[in-house]
């Protein structure tokens, strides 16, 4: 756990999450040495998701992570080196192994272009942040 905390704290240094988020973070990585336990509130989803994200980034490369947690407790992790995210967009306008179910109200072509663009400009960060009236939550960033 406590190499967990230091990578976090690195992840404030260099600017990557606020400190709010990192507290977030903090949070949820001591809350997993405990028992897991669904998660109720919108913000208990959003710190389950954050903590998940933080620990599959991968120093040095850029990678695209979609995360879908959903009222009923179905879970969508995806973690893709972005060059081939890039050259699967270009070729089918859309993410692979992404339920399009969870992002019903998105324009999904819109989004696959934000992707595309972000991905050509060399940008990081979140792309998409989702909840839905239904509680479900998405979120797309990309990290590295």
């Amino acid at each position: 756990m406590n190499e967990e905390i230091l990578r976090i704290m690195k992840m404030l240094e260099e600017g990557k999450i606020t400190a709010e988020q990192a507290a977030a973070l903090a949070t949820a990585v001591k809350g997993a040495a405990e028992p897991e336990q669904s998660p109720k509130s919108i913000e208990d989803k959003r710190i389950l998701m954050e903590s998940d994200m933080a620990k599959d980034q991968i120093p040095g490369q850029k990678m695209l992570q979609v995360r879908v947690l959903s009222e009923v407790g179905d879970k969508v992790k995806v973690n893709l080196p972005l060059n081939f995210v890039k050259g699967i967009l270009k070729v089918t306008g859309k993410i692979p192994m992404v339920d399009h179910e969870h992002l019903q109200g998105v324009n999904i072509e819109e989004l696959m272009d934000s992707i595309i663009l972000a991905i050509d400009s060399d940008l990081t960060g979140r792309i998409v942040d989702v909840e839905t009236s239904t509680g479900d939550l998405v979120i797309i960033d990309i990290v590295g």
